[in-house]
């Protein structure tokens, strides 16, 4: 008896991986107010939507939101089958076109400190450290030692630095503040800050807008704001291409909180 209930635990968490790791890109037809209210009553947590001309929408569903899709009896579209296999046969970048697309980078934007990471080119946590100290080492004047504004239920440090002309120092200037990754499939998001902060610390001096910002602005930076998340992808998906969205707290029987849409990071 003991041997059974392990094998159909073994299979729940078999089938639960499965469709929190298989997605779907899919174009649902929405033709009708009808429809549409349909579509809104299932709930489906859904982003990065795009409409097409004939009002349908194109987006992403994992295997538990497909099938309730079906259930629905929703028309819609299968565009890719199998996102994870898709992802992994795109074309790679060659060593020639990352040595050329780095040169650009320092010949027209003037930024050599930003590259590419290991992670399908994007930085993963351990690497964002790394960059905010290469940041602080080479421009101390600019930018602050990284520090903590909290730490995850996983024990994960949220790493944040301030740009200033007096980065140590409070000056009674107009704040901003940008972060990355608050869903930890947005990788690009977090690649764009480290760019922008590397872009800023770079130009300061020879740049009249960004040395006039750096000098009347207090810029913080957060570039990974749910580091559970996107460890969790990096341990599923190392290569790049997870697709898992929220942080990684239990939430009676499953996991996660969409921090874009609940307030606090539990």
């Amino acid at each position: 008896m003991k041997k059974l209930f392990t094998i159909i635990v073994m299979c729940l968490i078999t089938i639960s991986f499965a469709q929190e790791h298989s997605y779907k890109k899919i174009k649902i037809f929405l033709d009708n107010q009808n429809s549409i209210e349909q579509f809104k009553s299932l709930g489906l947590e859904i982003d990065h939507l795009s409409r097409d001309k004939d009002g349908s929408i194109i987006t992403f569903v994992n295997e538990d939101d497909y099938n309730r899709l079906l259930s629905a009896g929703l028309s819609f579209e299968v565009l890719i089958e199998d996102w994870e296999s898709h992802y992994n046969n795109l074309p790679k970048m060659t060593e020639e076109e990352i040595q050329a697309s780095l040169l650009e980078s320092k010949l027209k934007y003037n930024v050599e400190g930003f590259d590419y990471g290991s992670m399908g080119g994007y930085y993963t946590y351990s690497e964002i450290e790394t960059k905010l100290d290469e940041m602080y080492t080479n421009f101390p004047n600019l930018i602050t030692q990284k520090f903590s504004i909290g730490t995850t239920l996983n024990g994960r440090t949220i790493w944040a630095a301030k740009i200033s002309d007096n980065p140590n120092s409070s000056e009674p200037e107009p704040q901003v503040l940008f972060d990355g990754l608050v869903h930890a499939r947005e990788a690009q998001s977090m690649a764009t800050l480290m760019y922008f902060a590397f872009y800023m610390l770079e130009n300061y001096g020879t740049d009249p807008q960004v040395t006039y910002l750096v000098n009347n602005r207090e810029i913080f930076i957060v570039p990974c704001f749910n580091p559970d998340g996107y460890e969790y992808n990096r341990s599923t998906n190392p290569n790049g291409g997870g697709m898992w969205r929220k942080n990684r707290s239990l939430n009676g029987g499953s996991y996660g909180v969409d921090l874009n849409r609940n307030f606090g990071y539990k």
